[in-house]
């Protein structure tokens, strides 16, 4: 996903775990076009690395890109020029190259002050190893071997295998990185970070924040049925409050659909779907999907820009099931949308809205949830499909509130107030169905912190309700099946990140960007399932 290409931008490590003393670099003087290509060029320059951490294992080591921009990040310089010269424009798309880049330079800068934790972080997933049973398995190989293994009690194992890293060896890395991110912002003007991704990209957190707990309130009633529907399916006669995470994760799994989702046919249904569309992947050679399990492979799923639109990596570890095809659909999303972007300034390509590529790939997911599709495409009966797109509303649901609760924590954390997990105890419990063990907290409080990038999600659940509205409108409600709504989609695709989701919005013929479309039609996928 998109998070990963944030997450990693610009980032590089210590050559040890050691502090160590930088030489003085020498710093170059830079005009507003040498700044714009070195930043091109350094983005490009240092994705290779987290790209074949991520798929392979290997560790990263980006230090020997940063030396090939000394002074780039060192100091303030790169930022103050592009504030100056944004102050200075009065074209309407200059502003936004220059608000973009401004935005990006902030964030390498920033980044960069946090790189050898990023990298320790990334390098300690990859190398981490637990025990269960007598024999060493890869960190990044339990939350695959959790997902579909039977027994409960080895999944119980798995539970606090995995536990035992994230709290032992890679929660210590995260509150240093969020203490160190809050410091160094100082250096910017800001309070903290939360002070500074409000004010730098443009957010209204007090907007946020009555937004997300509108949602949590909006839908904790259907979450609730929808659970234990759930439930009482998987474990008839369950009391809910004796429901333990790996209990959970068990019949969450829904084992009995697979024979809808065949892991060998993942991709080729896949193309059928996008061809019915008139999108042939044929001749997309700029996309290439490495779906291949190997040891030490990271578990999620995830796609790299590496050069908008030439070279475009969709990295897939395959569980089985439905999961395959989710994920295929989603990261193919991103894919196509930065495979067909057209826009020639780079800003405009990469430093836009994130929002707005999650929407494309919560468009097509979404496909998967549809009791239609899933009867006329997968294969299902109705009876099947309807009970199947419930478990699926159950999902999307669940991550709507997921990330709405997220943004509250996250921005509750990044403004420094005191005791952190205590109060994602607090969210996490209220309104819980399920037990929440004192150790699914430590388990998740810090490794959960995307530093706002869950904002996009919540973005893009907004912003895919309004298109896919707009799609079942103009296209039908089989709108996969009209070749036109892969040309519409196309167009929109080739504005790479020009536009932003609000932007979208009034594009698409809707003024108001809020929750209010995507809960309308989640209520009405409710009904029409039962």
């Amino acid at each position: 996903m998109r998070w990963l290409l944030l997450f990693y931008l610009a980032i590089a490590p210590w050559a040890t775990a050691e502090e160590v003393a930088e030489p003085a670099p020498v710093l170059p003087d830079y005009d507003l076009g040498q700044l714009r290509m070195e930043v091109k060029d350094f983005d490009r320059a240092i994705q290779p690395g987290y790209y074949y951490n991520d798929a392979y294992g290997t560790a990263v080591d980006s230090e020997l890109v940063y030396q090939m921009f000394p002074g780039l990040w060192t100091d303030t310089r790169a930022i103050k020029l592009v504030q100056d010269e944004l102050g200075k424009a009065t074209e309407p798309r200059q502003q936004q190259i220059l608000r973009n880049l401004s935005k990006a330079v902030s964030d390498m800068w920033l980044w960069r002050k946090v790189s050898a934790l990023d990298d320790e972080i990334l390098n300690t997933e990859a190398d981490a190893t637990v025990e269960i049973d007598g024999q060493t398995l890869s960190y990044r190989d339990v939350g695959v071997l959790s997902y579909n293994e039977k027994d409960v009690a080895k999944r119980k194992q798995y539970y606090y295998a995995g536990l035992d890293v994230v709290r032992d060896q890679l929660n210590p890395l995260y509150l240093r990185k969020s203490q160190q991110l809050s410091a160094n912002v100082h250096e910017l003007g800001y309070k903290n970070y939360a002070d500074y991704v409000e004010k730098l990209k443009g957010y209204d957190f007090a907007r946020w924040d009555k937004d997300c707990r509108g949602v949590l309130e909006e839908t904790k009633g259907m979450m609730r049925t929808l659970m234990l529907e759930e439930l009482h399916t998987a474990l008839p006669g369950r009391s809910p409050d004796t429901v333990m995470p790996w209990d959970r994760e068990g019949f969450s799994r829904h084992a009995e659909y697979d024979k809808y989702f065949l892991k060998e046919t993942t991709m080729s249904f896949f193309h059928r779907i996008m061809a019915g569309m008139g999108i042939d992947l044929a001749k997309y050679p700029n996309i290439w999907v490495d779906d291949v399990d190997r040891p030490g492979k990271g578990g999620r799923p995830a796609t790299y820009i590496m050069v908008v639109p030439n070279d475009i990596r969709v990295n897939i570890k395959l569980y089985g099931g439905a999961t395959d095809y989710s994920s295929v659909f989603h990261e193919m999303g991103h894919a196509l949308h930065y495979a067909n972007t057209e826009v020639p300034e780079y800003e405009l390509q990469m430093y836009g809205d994130g929002g707005l590529t999650e929407t494309y790939a919560f468009l097509l997911e979404s496909l998967l949830g549809d009791p239609i599709f899933l009867e006329e495409e997968i294969g299902m009966p109705a009876k099947e499909a309807k009970k199947f797109a419930r478990l699926s509303l159950l999902g999307n649901i669940g991550g709507f509130r997921y990330y709405c609760r997220n943004f509250l924590f996250e921005n509750y954390l990044h403004q420094d107030k005191p005791k952190p997990e205590n109060y994602y105890a607090e969210l996490s419990k209220k309104d819980a169905v399920y037990p929440v063990l004192p150790e699914s907290i430590t388990y998740s409080y810090l490794s959960g912190d995307e530093q706002f990038y869950g904002l996009y999600y919540l973005e893009a659940w907004f912003t895919e309700a309004v298109l896919a509205d707009y799609l079942e409108r103009n296209f039908g409600r089989r709108w996969w099946k009209e070749a036109r709504s892969g040309e519409f989609l196309r167009g929109l695709w080739q504005q790479g990140e020009e536009i932003d989701c609000a932007g979208l919005c009034r594009q698409l013929g809707e003024s108001q960007f809020g929750y209010k479309v995507a809960l309308k039609r989640m209520v009405e996928m409710e009904k029409a399932i039962r």
